[in-house]
């Protein structure tokens, strides 16, 4: 089952090892869909639907793996909203085609350039990493694959299949 998101017209702490900061090649991994999440906005609770966009970078961690960045978004493709400004930027998505649709799940395995940035924990030591920007590839750069044994989300057994890193949903900052 896909999951499409279009604008409609409308106006209106665990163990985790950050991403390095700085530019990545990265490609895109899984895409999760968040539901409807409450958070504060001008002193008020609001409740949207958000969506989660995970990318593994080219760059290894100490045990083999990948880094993995991450950056949670609402799912709307307003003309103001951050996915579609992201999309825009990355794959060159337009106004008709935010109002068209785009089935988030059909740009697993598309590669980017990411830049990460890092902000202080809210508690403790340490910091976050964060998806600052997303773009294309540069001209001549070869694309990277989804690693083999990551498991998407929606794929993951309880406890955890041993070839997934020991996290989970609430060690990860976005």
């Amino acid at each position: 089952m896909g999951m499409t998101v279009k604008w409609d017209g409308n106006e209106g702490g665990g163990e985790f090892t950050p991403a390095p900061k700085g530019t990545h090649q990265a490609v895109l991994a899984d895409v999760v869909d968040l539901g409807m999440v409450t958070s504060t906005f001008g002193g008020k609770a609001v409740e949207k639907h958000r969506v989660r966009l995970v990318w593994q970078l080219s760059k290894k961690m100490e045990n083999g793996l990948p880094y993995v960045a991450a950056k949670r978004y609402t799912f709307s493709l307003h003309p103001k909203s951050s996915l579609f400004k992201d999309l825009s930027a990355w794959i060159g998505l337009d106004e008709a085609g935010a109002k068209a649709g785009l089935d988030l799940e059909d740009l697993i395995g598309t590669n980017a350039l990411l830049t990460i940035t890092h902000r202080p924990r809210k508690e403790g030591d340490g910091v976050w990493s964060e998806v600052g920007s997303v773009g294309p590839l540069m001209d001549g750069m070869v694309p990277i694959k989804v690693s083999a044994d990551y498991r998407r989300k929606k794929d993951r057994s309880e406890p955890f299949d041993a070839s997934f890193p020991k996290w989970n949903d609430e060690d990860l900052p976005f």
